[in-house]
């Protein structure tokens, strides 16, 4: 409950007290609920100045001019109208003990300070990763008729130094078996051979210069050193550990391949190349979107079974290390112990990756042209399709509509806010999908507007402060009843003036019956009518509209809800290894047309918090989606 509150220590000043009597209390009392994980009330006592600032309801929790006098005695003696612990008042003996220190002063001691260094900008400012190349000084050398290019002044230079001489020239066939293996990995053949000595005995310079522009012209010299940046990328069209029923293969990972290829073959300018590995969905410029191909980069890495801390980590990781030459990745539980990379530098890059997702369907590669489902047999494809439509046809709308009939439930998990996990499972019958909260979130963040007829009063209402709700609930539903100009749906007015609102989770129950009220009335009529499209009425439209429409948390493609686990365990099994044998059948007959493995900015950004020690289940500070200090902290 509280933690970092109390004056400075003095030198007549025990800090013992509070280390042996009081933190103990607090630990096993108070932080669960007032930590740096979970703030209840706006109330965050990990910290002096938060403490002393107070809750968003109650005020300040410690009064620093008068410790004695503050808000916590009452508190723990059940005194006032809030008591804590909520559930078990603490004994005597713990409660004198907070009176004591407390009448001390509430003496906690301030953390050491430790000797100050370089900041982390001027650290960078000599650290070889940030500092830029420097062209040195062609070399001097006594025996210039060895010198045919600035290289040769180098070698010949540490040949001297050691005192060595140069080994005999080499012979042709050596030169051009060099050359061949060098650019394009592959022995010459012997026509070239006899053809480049012949060449080289009359002009060797020249023999040289077409030899190397020949190969340099050959698609060969892009699969060479496509191969080299593929290392960088850590290249694979496998996924390695993957979750239950996951594809292991990535289908179309050739497709960052040949990217690679056509981008050495076609000398594509290196600002752009990067460019288009980070960030190629924001750079299309009309229908030809075939360099979406580039976000292999970033996608193709291991799954770890699906736990997204660890894929974040590894994009991080092929950014920072494959680009910046810097591992990153180190700061993820503690301060980087070499180089000048704060933990505070990693979570702000999380947070820009936390803020991307893997559609579901992968997009068609083109240059224009109209996308094609399959470049086959479409009798084939349309037969396989049909098969997987008619477990996805059982499964998902079954799924769907028992969502929309726990509308309520989910409602009120909205209310008690987000929850970080590591990977989405299956959950048992009657148990909520945290993924579905998720996207209840989203969509009651997308409502925030003045004229959203049927969430405007939500919006409004959850904005009043919790000890003064049941009296100005009334008031603010009998003022939006009265402004007929906002349009608001009558059917959520008129349910609200009538219901008692005591908390906002009276809300969330009336909103839930009134929308799976509404879900139950439209399953019934178009058992009758399965031509309707819509209510008649336009309240009730507008409600179904929560349920149904296009942008409704209701609004998910099968394989999102095969990634979400929104299907109950046997389903999802059974869905999943359908999908799974269509893709490989549809693999099998290589008439797939081309797409691309991408990642594009989800609609909600991710605030990040640094995760103490790694442990997404203790977060520490907040930090600001940023690039690494390296690079300055400003974010596009």
């Amino acid at each position: 409950m509280l933690l970092a509150f109390g004056g400075n220590a003095t030198a007549q000043d025990d800090p013992d007290f509070f280390e042996k009597k009081i933190r103990p209390l607090l630990v096993k009392h108070c932080l669960a609920c007032h930590g740096s994980k979970k703030q209840e009330s706006g109330l965050r006592l990990d910290t002096r100045k938060s403490a002393i600032k107070g809750g968003e309801v109650y005020g300040p929790a410690f009064s620093e001019k008068s410790p004695s006098d503050s808000k916590l005695l009452a508190v723990i003696r059940h005194e006032d109208d809030i008591t804590m612990p909520p559930n078990k008042k603490l004994n005597a003996s713990d409660i004198a003990l907070f009176e004591q220190w407390l009448q001390k002063g509430a003496i906690w001691p301030d953390p050491i300070e430790q000797a100050s260094g370089p900041s982390i900008a001027e650290r960078w400012k000599t650290h070889w990763a940030a500092s830029p190349p420097n062209k040195p000084r062609v070399p001097a050398i006594s025996q210039n008729e060895e010198i045919h290019n600035p290289i040769d002044a180098f070698v010949m230079a540490r040949l001297e130094a050691a005192g060595l001489t140069p080994s005999e020239p080499a012979s042709p066939l050596a030169i051009i078996k060099r050359t061949y293996y060098t650019l394009i990995g592959l022995p010459p053949p012997i026509e070239q051979i006899r053809q480049f000595e012949n060449e080289y005995v009359t002009d060797p310079n020249q023999a040289m210069v077409t030899l190397v522009d020949s190969l340099l012209a050959s698609e060969h010299y892009g699969e060479r050193w496509a191969r080299h940046w593929m290392d960088i990328a850590r290249y694979a069209d496998t996924k390695g550990y993957v979750r239950l029923n996951e594809q292991t293969n990535f289908y179309h990972a050739w497709t960052y391949r040949d990217y690679l290829i056509n981008a050495f073959n076609n000398d594509k300018p290196y600002n752009e190349f990067i460019r288009e590995q980070l960030a190629a969905d924001l750079m299309l410029d009309g229908p030809d979107n075939r360099s979406l191909a580039a976000l292999g980069f970033l996608t193709l890495g291991r799954r770890f079974t699906g736990n997204q801390h660890d894929i974040i980590d590894d994009r991080i990781d092929v950014v920072t290390r494959g680009l910046l030459g810097i591992t990153v990745t180190c700061a993820r539980c503690h301060d980087h112990k070499f180089d000048p990379i704060p933990t505070s530098d990693y979570y702000a890059l999380y947070g820009m990756f936390a803020s991307t997702s893997e559609p579901s369907d992968l997009p068609q590669l083109t240059s224009g042209d109209k996308p094609k489902p399959f470049l086959g047999d479409l009798a084939e494809y349309d037969q396989k399709r049909s098969e997987l439509d008619k477990q996805i046809d059982e499964y998902i709308p079954a799924t769907l509509d028992m969502l929309r009939g726990d509308t309520t439930r989910y409602l009120q998990a909205v209310l008690r806010g987000r929850k970080e996990f590591l990977v989405p499972l299956p959950a048992a019958k009657g148990e909520l999908r945290q993924t579905f909260v998720e996207r209840w979130i989203e969509y009651l963040e997308g409502t925030q507007s003045n004229d959203h007829a049927v969430f405007l009063p939500w919006h409004l209402l959850r904005e009043l402060p919790s000890d003064q709700f049941e009296q100005r609930s009334k008031q603010t539903v009998r003022q939006l009843s009265a402004k007929r100009r906002l349009k608001l749906n009558p059917i959520v007015l008129d349910t609200l003036s009538k219901s008692s609102l005591t908390s906002m989770n009276d809300v969330a129950i009336v909103y839930g019956k009134l929308l799976e009220d509404i879900h139950s009335q439209w399953q019934a009529l178009a058992q009758d009518n399965v031509a309707l499209t819509a209510f008649e009425s336009k309240p009730k439209e507008s409600l179904r509209q929560v349920l149904y429409g296009d942008d409704s948390p209701f609004a998910i493609t099968p394989r999102e809800a095969l990634d979400a686990y929104l299907l109950d365990a046997g389903w999802n099994m059974k869905l999943s290894k359908a999908y799974l044998d269509f893709d490989a059948w549809l693999a099998s007959t290589g008439n797939e047309p081309a797409k691309a493995h991408v990642l594009y900015d989800s609609d909600r950004l991710h605030e990040p918090h640094v995760f103490i020690r790694g442990n997404p289940e203790r977060t520490g500070e907040r930090v600001a989606r940023a690039a690494p200090s390296l690079l300055g902290r400003s974010l596009s």
